[in-house]
């Protein structure tokens, strides 16, 4: 067969050298045309669409995300294939192009669906970076017959990577200045509030507090554990509990006989109302230092844990007003502690009411 084959090359010359010519030609039009890339792209022209929805049950995110996005996407030109995945807070949407479709174009056109569907307020979908299988430029493994799997991950997490991304050792210092800043602040306000306490002490300040608000409550104990509280709020927003405690002690003292009031009592309240002002403005210890921790502005930080100054007050109110629910629990297990005194019948412990 390759005999007859070249002998018809020969009889038929100017045939062979025409096709010749044309299928060069044909190869320079190619190499002038054809799109040539270094790491060249495998895979489907794909985009995934990310909603996050926090509070949400996963049937609630079907419901009111994914299936309206869903429908939405479904018209999309040149979509070939879809999936989706809904879970607690987090709806994913993997949508397949077909193939002759540049990946650009087709995001486009996705993302113009994506923004004429009607969602929750706070739900904002977003699609993932311009990625795929030909991205991946290098694999390894971590193995060792002397290390466990928790051990290889933190050699993966605290070794490899910062070795392999070595921007993370110019950034070093910014992140000791940080450090340092976020550090210095409370330390600072702790500092300036023990001075605040000696000097409060040294001058007799908690007796002259006594003295006014025994003037204004007079020994209604409900007023005088109002005032108290108003008063340990603004406290306990510049000092520790401990350091307060200390300090105060004879103005609680003073207040808890006027009023006649039981200590337990009284310690309870005091002590809830102190937690309550570690996240009060204009300061809030613990408010401040977790809003630096998780990179939010104060303000944010404040508007946040709103819900939870409402559960504080309510809590302290219902202290002052229901002694008998907050006294429960020392009245069964430690009864002496609260005021009460065993029965002369030898039966039981009798309490104060």
């Amino acid at each position: 067969m390759i005999d007859q084959l070249v002998g018809f090359c020969l009889r038929r010359r100017v045939a062979v050298i025409i096709l010749a010519v044309l299928l060069v030609g044909f190869g320079v039009y190619a190499w002038e045309t054809l799109s040539v890339e270094a790491y060249p792209e495998l895979g489907d022209v794909a985009a995934q669409v990310t909603t996050q929805m926090p509070g949400l049950a996963a049937e609630e995110v079907e419901q009111l995300i994914t299936v309206p996005l869903e429908r939405q996407i479904n018209g999309t030109p040149g979509l070939l294939l879809m999936r989706s995945t809904s879970t607690f807070g987090l709806s994913l949407i993997t949508v397949l192009f077909r193939d002759g479709y540049e990946d650009y174009w087709a995001r486009q056109r996705l993302l113009e669906r994506i923004n004429q569907t009607v969602l929750p307020q706070g739900a904002a979908p977003s699609l993932d970076p311009v990625a795929g299988p030909g991205g991946e430029i290098f694999r390894y493994t971590l193995e060792s017959d002397t290390h466990n799997l928790q051990e290889l991950s933190e050699i993966q997490r605290w070794v490899v990577i910062p070795a392999l991304n070595r921007g993370h050792i110019k950034k070093i210092p910014y992140d000791f200045c940080l450090a340092g800043l976020i550090f210095s602040l409370p330390l600072i306000t702790i500092g300036a509030a023990n001075a605040f306490g000696w000097m409060l002490a040294y001058l007799r300040g908690a007796s002259y507090i006594a003295d006014m608000i025994t003037s204004i409550a007079g020994n209604d104990p409900h007023l005088i554990m109002l005032l108290m509280v108003l008063l340990f709020t603004v406290v306990g927003d510049f000092i520790e509990p401990v350091p307060t405690i200390i300090i105060f002690m004879p103005l609680v003292n003073a207040l808890t006989e006027a009023g006649d009031i039981n200590a337990v009592h009284m310690g309870v309240v005091l002590i809830a109302t102190l937690a309550f002002g570690l996240i009060t403005p204009p300061y809030g210890l613990v408010l401040l230092m977790a809003s630096k921790f998780v990179g939010i502005s104060f303000a944010k930080a404040l508007r946040a844990a709103l819900p939870i100054y409402v559960v504080f007050l309510a809590t302290i109110a219902f202290a002052i007003y229901f002694p008998s629910v907050v006294l429960w629990l020392p009245q069964k297990v430690l009864p002496e502690s609260v005021g009460c005194f065993k029965s002369l019948a030898g039966t039981g412990y009798i309490c104060p009411k």
